[in-house]
Protein backbone atom coordinates (compact mmCIF):
# COMPACT_ATOMS: atom_id res chain seq x y z
CA UNK A 1 0.00 0.00 0.00
CA UNK A 2 1.66 3.12 -0.98
CA UNK A 3 1.92 6.06 1.41
CA UNK A 4 0.09 9.10 0.21
CA UNK A 5 0.52 11.92 2.65
CA UNK A 6 1.69 12.26 6.04
CA UNK A 7 0.08 14.89 8.37
CA UNK A 8 2.17 15.46 11.52
CA UNK A 9 0.56 17.04 15.13
CA UNK A 10 1.56 17.81 18.11
CA UNK A 11 -0.60 18.89 21.44
CA UNK A 12 1.16 21.08 24.25
CA UNK A 13 1.01 21.02 28.03
CA UNK A 14 -0.31 18.18 30.94
CA UNK A 15 -3.37 19.67 30.23
CA UNK A 16 -3.88 19.96 26.28
CA UNK A 17 -2.83 24.11 26.37
CA UNK A 18 -2.70 23.83 23.09
CA UNK A 19 -2.14 21.93 19.47
CA UNK A 20 -0.09 22.36 15.91
CA UNK A 21 0.73 20.98 13.04
CA UNK A 22 4.20 20.80 12.05
CA UNK A 23 4.01 23.01 9.29
CA UNK A 24 1.51 25.68 10.99
CA UNK A 25 -1.28 25.70 9.34
CA UNK A 26 -3.31 24.69 12.27
CA UNK A 27 -2.04 26.30 15.46
CA UNK A 28 -4.78 26.33 18.09
CA UNK A 29 -5.63 26.46 21.73
CA UNK A 30 -7.50 23.93 23.36
CA UNK A 31 -10.15 24.03 26.22
CA UNK A 32 -12.02 21.64 28.25
CA UNK A 33 -15.49 22.23 27.43
CA UNK A 34 -17.32 22.96 30.77
CA UNK A 35 -19.57 19.65 30.30
CA UNK A 36 -16.56 18.04 30.93
CA UNK A 37 -15.64 19.40 33.68
CA UNK A 38 -13.64 22.13 32.73
CA UNK A 39 -13.66 26.19 32.18
CA UNK A 40 -14.56 26.47 28.63
CA UNK A 41 -12.51 28.98 27.68
CA UNK A 42 -11.55 30.30 24.23
CA UNK A 43 -10.11 27.13 22.45
CA UNK A 44 -11.39 24.18 20.61
CA UNK A 45 -11.02 20.16 21.69
CA UNK A 46 -10.20 17.29 20.39
CA UNK A 47 -13.90 16.39 19.98
CA UNK A 48 -14.60 19.18 17.91
CA UNK A 49 -11.32 18.85 15.58
CA UNK A 50 -12.41 15.30 15.19
CA UNK A 51 -15.84 16.48 14.01
CA UNK A 52 -14.53 18.74 11.71
CA UNK A 53 -11.54 16.20 10.03
CA UNK A 54 -14.25 13.63 9.46
CA UNK A 55 -16.66 16.36 8.09
CA UNK A 56 -14.14 17.17 5.29
CA UNK A 57 -12.89 13.83 5.00
CA UNK A 58 -16.20 12.25 4.10
CA UNK A 59 -16.57 15.54 1.88
CA UNK A 60 -13.92 14.32 -0.03
CA UNK A 61 -14.75 10.74 -0.35
CA UNK A 62 -17.78 11.61 -1.30
CA UNK A 63 -16.97 13.67 -4.26
CA UNK A 64 -14.27 11.35 -5.42
CA UNK A 65 -17.01 8.24 -5.08
CA UNK A 66 -19.93 10.69 -7.30
CA UNK A 67 -16.63 10.78 -9.45
CA UNK A 68 -15.83 7.01 -10.19
CA UNK A 69 -19.82 6.29 -10.45
CA UNK A 70 -20.05 9.42 -12.90
CA UNK A 71 -22.74 10.96 -10.84
CA UNK A 72 -22.85 14.58 -10.34
CA UNK A 73 -23.31 16.43 -6.93
CA UNK A 74 -24.46 19.62 -6.51
CA UNK A 75 -22.03 22.18 -5.48
CA UNK A 76 -24.31 23.00 -2.37
CA UNK A 77 -23.66 19.85 -1.05
CA UNK A 78 -22.43 19.90 2.64
CA UNK A 79 -21.63 17.11 5.34
CA UNK A 80 -21.64 17.85 8.94
CA UNK A 81 -20.72 15.36 11.73
CA UNK A 82 -22.30 15.33 15.06
CA UNK A 83 -19.72 13.69 17.42
CA UNK A 84 -20.81 12.65 20.88
CA UNK A 85 -18.25 11.98 24.09
CA UNK A 86 -20.03 8.88 25.97
CA UNK A 87 -18.39 7.20 29.12
CA UNK A 88 -17.93 3.46 28.89
CA UNK A 89 -16.98 2.48 32.41
CA UNK A 90 -13.60 3.40 32.79
CA UNK A 91 -13.02 4.41 28.98
CA UNK A 92 -14.60 6.57 26.42
CA UNK A 93 -16.54 6.11 22.98
CA UNK A 94 -17.99 8.58 20.21
CA UNK A 95 -21.21 8.23 18.61
CA UNK A 96 -21.21 10.09 15.62
CA UNK A 97 -23.69 10.89 13.00
CA UNK A 98 -22.91 11.98 9.52
CA UNK A 99 -25.74 14.30 7.72
CA UNK A 100 -25.09 14.82 3.91
CA UNK A 101 -27.61 17.86 2.78
CA UNK A 102 -28.10 20.15 -0.23
CA UNK A 103 -27.11 17.38 -2.40
CA UNK A 104 -29.70 17.61 -5.51
CA UNK A 105 -28.66 13.59 -5.71
CA UNK A 106 -31.83 11.77 -3.43
CA UNK A 107 -33.22 8.65 -2.93
CA UNK A 108 -32.11 4.94 -3.23
CA UNK A 109 -29.16 6.69 -5.95
CA UNK A 110 -28.13 8.67 -2.81
CA UNK A 111 -28.22 6.40 -0.15
CA UNK A 112 -26.13 4.15 -2.76
CA UNK A 113 -23.24 6.98 -2.56
CA UNK A 114 -23.72 7.33 0.99
CA UNK A 115 -22.85 2.90 1.75
CA UNK A 116 -19.74 3.05 -1.10
CA UNK A 117 -18.36 6.66 0.51
CA UNK A 118 -18.63 4.91 4.18
CA UNK A 119 -16.11 2.12 2.58
CA UNK A 120 -13.58 4.63 1.09
CA UNK A 121 -13.62 7.04 3.94
CA UNK A 122 -10.08 6.53 5.41
CA UNK A 123 -11.55 8.06 9.12
CA UNK A 124 -14.72 5.64 8.89
CA UNK A 125 -11.73 2.87 8.15
CA UNK A 126 -9.87 3.74 10.84
CA UNK A 127 -12.25 4.31 13.48
CA UNK A 128 -13.10 0.29 12.63
CA UNK A 129 -9.86 -1.77 12.52
CA UNK A 130 -6.95 0.71 12.85
CA UNK A 131 -3.55 -0.35 13.09
CA UNK A 132 -1.71 1.76 16.14
CA UNK A 133 1.26 2.54 17.89
CA UNK A 134 2.14 4.31 20.53
CA UNK A 135 5.59 5.09 22.06
CA UNK A 136 7.28 7.34 24.33
CA UNK A 137 9.76 9.73 22.55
Amino acid sequence: MPKLYTAHATAYGAAGEKVATDDSRIDLPLSLPVELGGEGGEGTNPEQLLAAGYSACFQAALGIVSKRQEISLSPDTQVSTELELHENGDAYDFKIHITVSGSDVEGEQLQHLLDETLKVCPITRATQNAELSVSAG
